[in-house]
């Protein structure tokens, strides 16, 4: 196992996704045999696995495995599409994190300080492709979730309030 792992780990630093994804997909095979498939090592696999299939635009896939690791995970690889201008990526990925279903992953267990950053993101997202009623929704739960960890007047609560203003402006 620890021989693809360091082979897709080389795949990645040259950004070849294809390598790196069937390399990973080895690993990840013995290691769910060897360690199980809830160890740490095989869960680092599978994220690793999700990334390079992300590249690829094999999302649904790179989700699924996203799924197994810790939420927070999920998020920062969201926030990183949307910094790379991927709303669509930054979409899938923030609402996978926000609706994980069971187990110590579920949004449940995220704090709300975490909750608050996915919801921002995808109501950033949401905005930048003009989809104004999702984005209002996106920023009314970001609002909820500000008031209560950051109160109602906090600079980042009240610049929240402004993006609602604006999303609610242009829905007319």
């Amino acid at each position: 196992g620890n021989a693809w792992w360091y082979l897709g780990l080389t795949y990645e630093a040259e950004e070849r996704w294809e390598g790196a994804a069937d390399a990973h997909k080895r690993s990840l095979s013995i290691k769910e045999q060897t360690l199980g498939p809830e160890h740490e090592d095989t869960n680092l696999t599978a994220l690793h696995l999700a990334y390079a299939l992300d590249n690829l635009g094999q999302y649904a896939e790179a989700i699924e495995l996203y799924r197994r690791v810790p939420v927070e995970q999920l998020i920062e690889r969201g926030i990183a599409a949307y910094d790379e201008w991927d709303y669509e990526r930054a979409e899938e990925l923030l609402k996978a994190s926000l609706e994980l279903g069971s187990g110590s992953n579920s949004a449940a267990g995220l704090s709300l300080s975490d909750q608050g950053n996915a919801w921002w993101h995808l109501g950033q997202a949401y905005e930048l492709e003009e989809r104004w009623e999702e984005a209002a929704d996106a920023y009314r739960r970001t609002l909820s979730i500000q008031e209560q960890t950051l109160g109602s007047e906090h600079e980042n609560t009240n610049i929240t309030a402004f993006y609602l203003a604006f999303a609610l402006t242009e829905l007319g």
